[in-house]
């Protein structure tokens, strides 16, 4: 076996820790190089012409300047993090392996992911117009972004907000109303991605399409042999643009830090 092949083995093995679902059976591991979305240096006009398309992007290189001299870009996040929004600020979380629904200050969302002691996620921190917002500069990110043009729109659906999640946090398989993007400075997650239709067609579900009761169904096998399966991961400097038709299923594997926004 290549190391290539022997790397790629250790994520899953480490994923299906967390999701038993994404656990290999034999002959699966065949499929997983040629189910890989591999990360290209970022250019604007191939990036446009993809989500265009409806197809997915992670580049590597897209400038997202984070406002600091300090070399421990994640203490310089974590502090900016804790100090950059009003008083009283909550961000909507899911905690514990259940999943289960709560709201935490700031503060106290740092302090559990520096003990990385239980799932926790974070994807609903809006920072526009809060001092976090000095802090980073998300030009790039709100490239050819059209809800940016209008104030309602961007108050409405468009979602510039913190990522953050601990060792071990699940999102179950879901798509968005818009397209999307996120960007990683500390950590990694992998993502599983596939056009929806094509998957339920197939018997995966989707949580915001299907009657999930408790999570949605999912298995390896039958993914990895769907004509539009693409798997990856955000690892710090990558970026993913994602078409908002993908369904995708997402496992912190390292605790992260990061940015996400609708398109």
């Amino acid at each position: 076996m290549d190391k290539c092949l022997r790397d790629i083995l250790a994520v899953w093995t480490d994923a299906s820790r967390f999701d038993e679902t994404l656990r290999l059976r034999k002959g699966d591991e065949s499929l997983l190089p040629a189910t890989r979305l591999a990360p290209v240096p970022y250019k604007r006009r191939q990036v446009f012409a993809a989500m265009s398309a409806g197809v997915p992007t992670l580049v590597s290189g897209l400038p997202v300047p984070v406002n600091t001299t300090a070399s421990d870009l994640s203490s310089t996040l974590v502090a900016s993090l804790e100090d950059g929004f009003p008083s009283g600020s909550r961000a909507r979380v899911r905690l514990g392996v259940d999943r289960r629904p709560s709201h935490l200050g700031p503060i106290e969302v740092m302090r559990r992911w520096r003990e990385d002691a239980q799932p926790l996620c974070v994807t609903d921190l809006h920072f526009r117009g809060t001092r976090f917002n000095r802090t980073v500069d998300t030009t790039r990110l709100s490239d050819f972004n059209l809800y940016c043009l209008d104030r309602r729109l961007i108050a409405e659906l468009e979602m510039m907000t913190l990522v953050i999640s601990t060792t071990g946090a699940v999102t179950d398989s879901h798509t968005d109303d818009s397209d999307g993007t996120n960007h990683c400075f500390v950590g990694r997650k992998l993502w599983l991605v596939w056009d929806r239709i094509e998957g339920q067609r197939k018997g995966l579900q989707d949580c915001e399409h299907d009657a999930v009761l408790d999570t949605a169904a999912f298995e390896m096998r039958t993914f990895l042999r769907l004509g539009s399966a693409r798997w990856f991961i955000v690892e710090p400097r990558l970026t993913i643009f994602l078409p908002g038709d993908l369904a995708h299923k997402v496992v912190t594997l390292d605790p992260y830090l990061g940015l996400g926004s609708f398109y």
